[in-house]
């Protein structure tokens, strides 16, 4: 019999909990207070542009590029010159670390992660009853009962 040598896997961090995604088009008047949470936020522009402020720092964010906000950060967002935005926005907690130049830098994605960013968009639209809501606010990620087997791993 022929000999495997296995190798484990080791990950650099693992999402833990899952805490809210959804699609958001913003009016032109769109304002979110400042808040702070104790989980990660990422907040990716699929149409027009938006401004996020994070511990004083503002952030003109345009459409193919995101934001990833620490925990425990203050943070407010706002549109960008009075015109319309569309944003994806992700929350979840993690064990492990991300790399630190990922904290409070507006990261611009390939092609390729675009395309990841929109799975992630239509998985969660299968998956969760309240995905697509007009306003950010907390979702209760209902599971929808016609999801997709494994739909949320693919999130995760």
């Amino acid at each position: 019999m022929k000999k495997y040598q296995f190798k484990p896997f080791v990950p650099v961090f693992r999402i833990t909990n899952l805490i809210n995604v959804s699609y958001h088009d913003l009016p032109e008047t769109f304002t979110y207070p400042e808040e702070a949470h104790d989980f990660w936020e990422l907040s990716y522009v699929d149409r027009g542009s938006i401004v996020e402020q994070q511990d004083g720092e503002s952030y003109l964010i345009k459409a193919g590029e995101m934001l990833l906000c620490k925990p425990n950060a203050a943070h407010s967002c706002q549109a960008w010159q009075n015109s319309r935005a569309s944003v994806v926005d992700v929350e979840f907690s993690l064990e492990g670390s991300l790399p630190e130049n990922f904290e409070s830098r507006i990261l611009i994605l390939s092609e390729e992660e675009k395309h990841c960013m929109e799975t992630i968009v239509r998985e969660a639209s299968e998956t969760y009853a309240d995905f697509d809501s007009a306003l950010p606010a907390a979702a209760s990620l209902e599971k929808l009962p016609t999801a997709p087997f494994g739909s949320e791993q693919i999130l995760c």
